[in-house]
């Protein structure tokens, strides 16, 4: 199957100012649809040379996104805000969720609280809601499988926000 084509979809992530970590490719459904018929991710990974693959999606989802326990007044006041940087996360700029009953993004969001946070003990913050609109959701990588970049907070609404320590969500 001919991908040249997809070279003009990729995206430079995981920093900033022309030193960036990450080559992200992101797919329409329908793209993904028809390729995942002729070749595995993986494949297109190799053949573009690709850290991260998402598909374009929309619809209602309902979400978890962690954070730091500090932001919670913030939220519970402002809601969500997506900060304009110049820094480009992984798979780019967004408020990044996981799906609530999606195992293997719980999973790969375990392992970078447990990462990032050393103290078990240090507070973080779950947060509940719904989203309906567009957003992007990683399908291929290791570690970031079952992300979710929402890219505008206009049509979230926060259901739930519980503090808890790192140990508490990690459930050790």
């Amino acid at each position: 199957m001919n991908t040249s084509h997809l070279k003009e979809k990729i995206q430079l992530t995981g920093g900033e100012d022309n030193d960036f970590l990450f080559t992200h490719l992101v797919l329409a459904e329908k793209e993904y649809e028809e390729i995942i018929q002729m070749m595995t991710l993986n494949e297109l990974a190799e053949e573009l040379d690709v850290s991260f693959i998402s598909v374009e999606r929309k619809g209602k989802l309902e979400f978890l996104h962690v954070t730091s326990a500090e932001h919670y007044d913030s939220i519970e006041k402002k809601g969500f805000v997506i900060q304009p940087n110049s820094y480009i996360s992984d798979l780019g700029n967004g408020l990044y969720v996981i799906q609530k009953d999606d195992v293997e993004a719980l999973m790969n969001l375990e392992d970078y609280i447990s990462e990032l946070y050393e103290d078990n003990e240090e507070d973080i913050l779950l947060v509940y809601g719904t989203y309906k609109g567009a957003y992007m959701k990683c399908v291929y990588d290791r570690g970031h499988r079952g992300y979710i970049v929402l890219p505008s907070t206009e049509s979230i609404i926060i259901q739930d926000m519980y503090e808890k320590t790192v140990s508490e969500f990690l459930r050790y």
